[in-house]
């Protein structure tokens, strides 16, 4: 299986794969062309970082997109992208207007985890329904953790619906560790931390 990071090609692909497989979160409801833009942002300013299991040159099976630190990624693409980035939510809202008070909430959110929660955070992992079940995922994860060691990360958190038990089994198996839950978009969410050892 081959892992590459993730470059700024593959960003359009990694938008509709969030929305194919997880297409019942938030983020996924404002559309392809919100996330390519939040992504996109997000590879430009060095906020985040992440690995593919490419199909050809664009496109991918699955992906996984961290940040070293989480608690300053939002403010940093929000401050050097503010205009982009609201034409892309305002495009968004004007299809779901009602979805407004959850964007502002997914900006503040890391202020919700609770003060002891390690600054580096696996933002997002998908993989193509038709390629699951054959250890991509695991792959992603461990190739994560190898980028977390050369940093010197000693862990780093994700935030998982309470709803999703599929996703909390998969954190689980890979030893990930419960830690804490909030309330956000009105629905409880649970904070997984692992220790890269």
């Amino acid at each position: 299986m081959q892992l590459i990071p993730l470059q700024p090609r593959h960003v359009p692909a990694i938008a509709r794969l969030h929305c194919d497989a997880l297409a019942g979160d938030f983020l996924p409801r404002l559309g392809p062309s919100f996330l390519a833009t939040l992504y996109g942002s997000m590879l430009e300013l060095d906020a985040a970082f992440g690995f593919v299991t490419p199909l050809d040159a664009d496109d991918v099976s699955g992906f996984v997109i961290a940040s070293f630190d989480s608690r300053t990624l939002f403010s940093r693409v929000i401050a050097r992208r503010f205009f982009r980035l609201t034409a892309a939510v305002a495009t968004a809202m004007l299809r779901q207007p009602s979805l407004i008070s959850h964007v502002v909430e997914t900006f503040f959110y890391p202020s919700k985890e609770g003060k002891d929660m390690p600054s580096a955070e696996l933002l997002v992992i998908a993989v193509r329904s038709e390629d699951r079940s054959k250890g991509i995922g695991a792959a992603l994860i461990g190739r994560l953790d190898e980028a977390m060691r050369q940093r010197k990360v000693s862990g780093y958190k994700v935030t998982v619906s309470a709803a999703n038990e599929t996703a909390q089994r998969f954190y689980r198996k890979l030893g990930f560790v419960l830690t804490s839950d909030f309330i956000m978009y009105r629905n409880t969410w649970n904070v997984f931390v692992r220790e890269v050892t």
